[in-house]
């Protein structure tokens, strides 16, 4: 089992325990995803159960995956500075 220790840098007090629970789950799982391994997931400061996309995500699907998962748990996922390869670099 992968552990994910969860910051919610300092919003906590505004959201519900449902919602934090929600987006743990979500974290932990959307790290599991193939190619996402290298994708930073943050809790949106100005949506309520945004949650934030940045770094770098390798293959076509993967965002798809992501923002799935998201819909599962009922959270808006949003892509900042994003970066999508269509390969891991090999090394």
């Amino acid at each position: 089992m992968i552990e994910a220790q969860v910051y919610f840098a300092g919003i906590e007090e505004n959201m519900s325990k449902q919602l934090q629970k929600s987006m743990s789950e979500f974290f932990v799982e959307a790290k599991q995803i193939p190619g996402a391994e290298d994708a930073i997931l943050n809790a949106s400061d100005e949506i309520r159960n945004g949650v934030i996309l940045t770094g770098v995500v390798y293959g076509k699907g993967t965002i798809d995956k992501i923002e799935e998962l998201g819909n599962k748990y009922r959270l808006l996922v949003l892509a900042q500075e994003l970066t999508v390869l269509y390969e891991k670099p090999k090394g």
